[in-house]
């Protein structure tokens, strides 16, 4: 009912492949990216990392599709309607710090995840994805009101990204159920 289901409709109704569960996941994504830091519960924040696993053709692409096509119809009345839209992957940890840094609420879309997991999980990780492991963690436990993410220091202290209070983070990750479950 209410905003998110007029919001799944439209993602459903205006998809080139409807799909209930993908456009319930889209909005989810959507609203959470936007509207994630107001919502605490019991001293913890609203972050969500959700996983959508579908067979290649099924249309999980509509996860990136979808947040364009709403956006460009709201653009010209809601300039700021970008700033909720976060990067498509991250470099690392310092990174998705950084951009929590200039904007504590946003979604980001994910795409084959299930590569990133396999890295990320590997014994042989590199730092990079290791340090974005950690940072997820990090922002997921330091999302309630007046809880602080820390910022990260580096030798050159210009670098060093501020502490964020209260970040909100919403990830919409897609992959094929074969390449996830062969990792776990």
């Amino acid at each position: 009912p209410g905003a998110i289901g007029w919001l799944q409709h439209y993602i459903y109704c205006s998809s080139e492949r409807p799909v209930a569960d993908i456009s319930l996941v889209a909005t989810l994504g959507i609203m959470g990216g936007m509207l994630g830091r107001y919502y605490n519960m019991g001293g913890t924040g609203l972050n969500q990392y959700l996983l959508l696993l579908g067979q290649t053709g099924v249309g999980k692409d509509e996860l990136s599709r979808a947040p364009e096509r709403l956006f460009s119809q709201i653009r010209s009345q809601v300039p700021s309607v970008d700033c909720f839209r976060g990067p498509g992957s991250f470099a690392s940890g310092q990174a998705l710090v950084k951009r929590l840094a200039k904007n504590p609420c946003f979604f980001s879309v994910l795409g084959e995840w299930g590569h990133t997991f396999k890295e990320m999980e590997s014994p042989h990780a590199i730092g990079a994805l290791g340090a974005l492991k950690k940072a997820m963690l990090a922002v997921y436990n330091s999302s309630g009101q007046h809880q602080v993410l820390q910022g990260i220091a580096y030798s050159d202290s210009e670098k060093d990204p501020p502490a964020v209070t209260s970040p909100s983070l919403t990830l919409v990750c897609e992959t094929a159920p074969e390449r996830l479950l062969s990792n776990l």
